[in-house]
């Protein structure tokens, strides 16, 4: 089998440095390994990986292949049902809602929600599947079953300390919700809650910080906040080049 836990030790350091071609690099060498030893759940632990990567890449082709090779190994080892499983399902799921197959993906997030019900109610898994699945339903014009997954995301990282940028991320996301709905007075309460979060003293400056600052700075240009763009970009590039 393939050394999972030191492939993602390295993915991590890469990431921290938004090294791009070394993460290609490297998944795609170890996917291949994986699949000559005939190791499976390497080769699912890869695969999902390569979801999230070609997801930020944008390489809808690669994004795409990997979701059907991930669906066949999810069902070929018989763990749908399972946390490990489903995780990697939502995985799958939020890669085919970012290249526009918002409806095909709905019926992953509710199989991936039955799952995650079982798990404690501040887990921030919970968190994320309620984020993901509110954001296909927003391209499926559902924006009051979206503004519901919003809230209850919100419960539960507010449950426990150090969620700060999920947070932040949350309220973005439901800026453009209240954009979508025309409630342009809860876009503004979003934003400065979310900047909130992402100046609090107990946000840690690293990658995965860096990370959510990229993915939010687009939206605050969108409503007309430069100066907060431009502050989270000159955070970017800061992290980055310290890492």
């Amino acid at each position: 089998s393939i050394p999972v836990g030191r492939i993602i030790e390295k993915l991590d350091k890469l990431l921290e440095t938004d090294d791009v071609d070394g993460v290609t690099a490297l998944l795609d060498y170890w996917y291949g390994e994986a699949v000559s030893l005939k190791d499976e759940r390497g080769a699912l632990s890869m695969l999902n990986e390569m979801l999230g990567h070609f997801r930020k890449t944008g390489d809808v082709s690669r994004g795409m292949n990997a979701v059907d090779e991930a669906l066949k190994l999810v069902k070929k080892l018989d763990i749908e049902n399972v946390v490990s499983g489903a995780t990697v399902l939502l995985n799958v799921a939020t890669t085919m809602k970012a290249f526009g197959y918002a409806e095909r993906a709905i019926p992953y997030y509710d199989q991936v929600e039955k799952v995650y019900e079982k798990l404690d109610e501040s887990d921030k898994s919970r968190a994320g599947l309620y984020n993901n699945k509110a954001l296909a339903l927003v391209d499926l014009k559902r924006f009051d079953e979206a503004e519901i997954y919003y809230n209850k995301a919100l419960s539960v990282l507010e449950k426990s300390a150090g969620n700060e940028n999920e947070i932040a991320m949350t309220y973005v996301n439901m800026a453009h919700l209240f954009e979508a709905t025309g409630q342009d007075k809860k876009i503004v309460d979003c934003l400065i809650l979310a900047v909130r979060n992402l100046d609090s003293d107990n946000i840690k400056m690293d990658g995965y910080h860096a990370f959510v600052c990229s993915k939010c700075a687009p939206s605050f240009k969108h409503f007309g906040f430069e100066t907060i763009e431009n502050s989270l970009n000159a955070r970017v590039k800061e992290i980055y080049e310290r890492t």
